[in-house]
């Protein structure tokens, strides 16, 4: 599984994205609520593509984490590959873990 067919899994499949999002935003607004002067506030659009770059590194890091720990083969079949990944991330309850810590999650 490549990392953008991990990042859409994630996002499809769990509620991570929209729980994180969430989180980053606000950490993001109220951030961008302490900038001084006015003129040095970012736009809602900037602080949107912040809160998804955060998304974009937390979803590289837990790919990095499965990918070093699934020892998964090179298939001929793409899918194949998917599918390991889908099976390991299932028998470790990776979803549900990723909520839960996604639930936990405070940004300093």
């Amino acid at each position: 599984m490549y990392l953008d067919e991990f990042k859409a899994y994630l996002e499809n499949n769990s509620r991570a994205y929209e729980q994180f999002i969430k989180k980053a935003l606000d950490y993001q607004n109220e951030k961008n609520a302490r900038r001084t002067p006015a003129r040095k506030k970012w736009s809602e659009e900037k602080v949107e593509r912040e809160a998804e770059k955060m998304w974009i590194d937390m979803v590289k890091s837990v790919y990095e984490k499965i990918k070093s720990n699934g020892k998964f083969k090179r298939r001929y079949v793409h899918q194949e590959e998917i599918d390991d990944w889908v099976k390991f991330m299932n028998e470790h309850e990776i979803i549900d873990s990723l909520s839960d810590s996604i639930d936990e999650l405070e940004f300093e």
